[in-house]
């Protein structure tokens, strides 16, 4: 019996999906890449999964019946929140504080809320790599550290 995983195939998948994920952090203008790239994931993910099972019909019929389940129940579950529920990130940015060492480095704030609710604010690190390209991940240190970060009135 055959393994059903290549070693170098493995490790071209694992580069890919990691260079997918550190795509998936750029905005380009008000463009964000993580929209296409978690498509691709989610979509071409299932596809190099089956193509890898064993060969034998009933374990591969229950994999692939249990994999279908499960892909149905969180396309649903994302189809409820975000299409059905009218979730979604807004619009709006609040440039907050800018890091006192590197003006390049900001903090601002984006509101998420659902349909007939209030917005709720997450902060996000913004790194500006050019005029329009900008590296942004969720900001979870203190920004009230006065040595670290200026406050933007």
């Amino acid at each position: 019996m055959r393994h059903p995983f290549n070693i170098k195939k493995l490790f071209i998948f694992i580069s890919c999906f990691i260079a997918l994920f550190f795509i998936a952090q750029l905005e380009c203008n008000n463009f964000k890449f993580k929209t296409p790239v978690y498509s691709i994931l989610w979509i071409g993910l299932p596809f190099w999964v089956s193509r890898r099972l064993p060969k034998e019909a009933t374990i591969k019929t229950i994999a692939i019946v249990f994999g279908i389940f499960g892909y149905f129940l969180l396309t649903l579950y994302f189809m409820l929140i975000y299409i059905i529920g009218f979730c979604a990130w807004g619009k709006e940015e609040r440039l907050l504080y800018i890091n006192k060492k590197n003006n390049s480095v900001s903090l601002v704030a984006r509101g998420y809320s659902c349909y007939g609710t209030t917005e709720d604010f997450t902060l996000f690190k913004e790194h500006k790599l050019t005029e329009h390209l900008k590296w942004v991940t969720e900001f979870t240190g203190n920004p009230k550290d006065t040595t670290e970060w200026r406050e933007i009135h």
